[in-house]
């Protein structure tokens, strides 16, 4: 992974690239670094590959809404769409966040694991449903699509399922692991992705 020298508060911006060499401190006169505040990071490019894949997740999931909306996907698919929206939208936001703290990519997994495993998961659903609901409606067509079927009703309450365990394990799991790692990484760099 690729190091970054990230200053503290108050302290002069180095060139572009710059990382201090071995025993580098600090000039005494430059103001006090917050305590706890990590100099090198060496998680950067790590965590901004995951905050991609998280917004992308957002992108697709917003694609999903919209053509929910437009009629579509199923009426019923409707909520599920919204629920897996606000999940992934939840986890990218908090993942920012992490980012931002600097965290190490260790704990940067570990505080992202469940919101992680439930985006992702829940954008591929989207898509399927999506696809689903495109086929049966004839890609576009006008015509009705049969929600009064097995397969569709099935797949309709599937979904919805998903929708709220998605969004269940980020508000529960997610959540938790997310104040626990800010509680051990309360300064934010105010560097951005």
């Amino acid at each position: 992974m690729a190091t970054r020298f990230v200053p503290a508060p108050d302290w002069p911006r180095p060139p572009a690239g710059w990382v201090p060499p071995d025993g580098w401190t600090p000039p005494a006169d430059w103001p006090a670094a917050p305590p706890g505040w990590v100099h090198l990071d060496q998680a950067h490019a790590y965590r901004v590959r995951w905050l991609v894949v998280y917004w992308g997740a957002v992108g697709i999931a917003l694609t999903g809404e919209v053509l929910a909306f437009s009629d579509v996907a199923p009426a019923e698919a409707r909520l599920a769409i919204s629920l897996g929206l606000l999940a992934i939208a939840g986890s990218a936001t908090m993942a920012t966040d992490l980012h931002r703290r600097r965290l190490p990519a260790e704990e940067f997994d570990k505080a992202t694991a469940g919101a992680r495993v439930a985006g992702i998961g829940w954008w591929l659903l989207v898509v399927v449903l999506v696809v689903f609901a495109s086929a049966e409606s004839g890609l576009g067509a006008t015509r009705d699509v049969d929600t009064d079927s097995v397969v569709a009703s099935t797949t309709t309450l599937v979904a919805a399922l998903v929708g709220v365990a998605a969004l269940t394990k980020v508000v529960g799991e997610g959540w938790t692991e997310y104040k626990a790692a800010v509680a051990r990484h309360p300064h934010r760099s105010g560097v951005t992705a």
